[in-house]
């Protein structure tokens, strides 16, 4: 159903074929598009605005006990054939279970979340923004999701050091990745928003995925 106002506004982007990159490129126009109607005027501001996480997202508590949490995580380093077994059973969360059992990897997802940051505020900035494939509409939520756990697993983790730098830089990446899912002009997945859910099944479907994906 549409909700009964809508918003809408008009710019006109003027310019020449001077203008025109190769396809490959970000296009001029994306940077007019970004700053306009899109988060590349207050992404900076998402990144740097100061965060309280609940004490639980340390212990990466939550979906179960702290308790719990760290028996996998003693797990994982002792035993290779639970590793596997956590990865067959969702390999989405790869980054986690690597940083958990391989200290080369748990620096490299460490150095990778850190320049994501700033990569996410370059891509709303002048990039592809809101139609960038990996972070558009419930994709984006998702890998949103994975990154958040991935940090928070990070935490979790005891033997993994972090810097003062790296941690704040951390909390501000999954803040900033928090205020881009419920901002709508990212993708208006809230009830009041009034955007249609489609009337195929899976159209429907995705926008109430994106919705379960924001409150997770």
């Amino acid at each position: 159903m549409w909700f009964p106002h809508k918003r809408y506004e008009w710019n006109i982007f003027i310019s020449n074929t001077d203008d025109v990159r190769d396809p490959t490129q970000d296009q001029p126009i994306m940077k007019e598009l970004n700053m306009r109607s899109s988060l590349g005027s207050t992404i900076r501001q998402k990144s740097e605005k100061k965060i309280l996480l609940n004490p639980s997202f340390y212990q990466c508590a939550i979906f179960m006990p702290a308790a719990e949490v760290q028996e996998m995580i003693r797990r994982t380093k002792a035993d290779y054939s639970y590793y596997t077994h956590l990865m067959q059973m969702d390999g989405s969360y790869r980054s986690i279970w690597d940083a958990w059992r391989f200290k080369d990897s748990a620096r490299a997802i460490i150095d990778r979340l850190v320049a994501t940051r700033e990569d996410l505020v370059k891509n709303y900035e002048t990039g592809d923004g809101t139609f960038q494939l990996n972070t558009r509409y419930w994709y984006g939520v998702r890998n949103f999701k994975i990154m958040t756990m991935t940090v928070a697993g990070l935490f979790a983790d005891r033997s993994i050091l972090l810097t003062a730098k790296e941690r704040t830089s951390l909390e501000q990446l999954v803040g900033m990745l928090a205020r881009i899912v419920w901002d709508d002009n990212n993708v208006p997945i809230i009830d009041s928003a009034g955007v249609n859910m489609g009337r195929l099944i899976w159209c429907s479907n995705t926008k109430i995925q994106g919705v379960i994906f924001s409150l997770c």
